[in-house]
């Protein structure tokens, strides 16, 4: 037996899903923001209904844009699990803001994915909460940029700050450990060590 040698893995131990490309705040740096990448993603998404990259997903018309995008999340975590694929991270946009995110959490979590999500925290209530420790999220990140007038600046949307920060407790209360994601810009690059 080597020690130290490098081992080849089948899969990637750790993928980002992204739920949505959608979002709840208009953060100044943010590409998600960019007429550009909407047009990109309005084109890719019209292009995937008539060939997909995913040989295994059956794209159904007659279906709700909602339920659709459902049904093809579900599908890839099948393709995922098959692959053995350790950590889904739900991402997006702002996962949070898709309807069906909670089915696509408990399927992640029936597959047995370890479990984790990047937010801003916003829409996070009690039940969301209580439902991401029920499956087993042990931790997750949380955006903040800065003390409450710059984060609520530079994210474009009053109380933010306020939101994220509730959603921080709540979690934390909820034994789910919090990363916060501080993103340096022009605008909050004054506040970093004090932050």
């Amino acid at each position: 037996m080597l020690l130290n040698s490098l081992s080849r893995i089948s899969a990637p131990l750790s993928v980002n899903l992204e739920v949505t490309d959608k979002c709840n705040l208009s953060c100044s740096f943010c590409f998600n923001a960019a007429p550009a990448y909407e047009d990109l993603m309005r084109r890719s998404a019209a292009h995937q209904v008539q060939e997909s990259k995913f040989p295994n997903l059956q794209m159904v018309q007659d279906v709700s844009p909602v339920n659709m995008r459902t049904e093809r999340l579900l599908q890839i975590l099948d393709i995922l699990a098959e692959a053995v694929v350790f950590q889904i991270r739900l991402f997006g946009g702002e996962f949070t803001v898709f309807k069906a995110w909670r089915d696509v959490l408990k399927y992640a979590h029936n597959k047995g994915f370890l479990i984790s999500f990047v937010s801003n925290g916003f829409l996070l209530g009690d039940e969301d909460v209580e439902l991401l420790s029920k499956c087993g999220v042990t931790d997750c990140t949380i955006s903040v940029h800065g003390p409450p007038e710059v984060h609520d600046r530079i994210t474009r949307v009053q109380g933010s700050f306020d939101r994220a920060m509730r959603s921080f407790k709540l979690l934390e209360s909820n034994g789910i450990t919090v990363s916060i994601a501080y993103t340096p810009v022009v605008e909050n690059l004054g506040h970093v060590y004090g932050f």
